[in-house]
């Protein structure tokens, strides 16, 4: 009896080893598809420190949705889950004139790293950057290519 006992459970361990690892297939496939980009930065002021709570409004030129946070105690930021294509990345905080970082191009699976530096002065005071493509992504270690039709 121990024999048909073992024989039981070495068919239980195979088969929670091959559910396991359809479980893996299946996660890994799923996370390897991503469909969305993301951005991330550091807001500093004129001396390199950083600024904490400063606003960040991210918008889609496309659509005009617009997605708003604040950076964190340490000045980052990270917005996920872009769709690809153009978007304007605009900084405010008081005490600051207010920046914005424009045509920043987010494709599938990339992070753009947006570092803004705020000028001394007041809100109503606009500063105006526009981005070219970066060739190479420095915030992960991805490769990937755009198809476009």
């Amino acid at each position: 009896m121990g024999y048909i006992g073992s024989t039981n459970l070495s068919v239980l361990e195979v088969l929670v080893n091959r559910v396991l690892f359809l479980a893996t297939l299946v996660a890994t496939v799923l996370f390897s598809q991503v469909q969305s980009g993301r951005i991330v930065g550091t807001v500093t002021d004129p001396n390199g420190a950083v600024v904490p709570s400063a606003q960040i409004s991210i918008t889609a030129t496309s659509t005009n949705q617009t997605q708003s946070l604040r950076t964190s105690g340490i000045g980052d930021y990270v917005v996920t889950g872009l769709n690809p294509g153009f978007y304007a990345v605009r900084v405010s905080m008081k005490g600051f004139q207010t920046t914005s970082v424009n045509n920043v191009e987010i494709v599938v699976g990339q992070s753009v790293r947006v570092d803004v530096a705020l000028k001394l002065g007041e809100t109503t005071t606009t500063v105006e950057v526009t981005t070219i493509a970066p060739l190479l992504d420095t915030e992960s270690g991805t490769l990937g290519h755009v198809i476009t039709k």
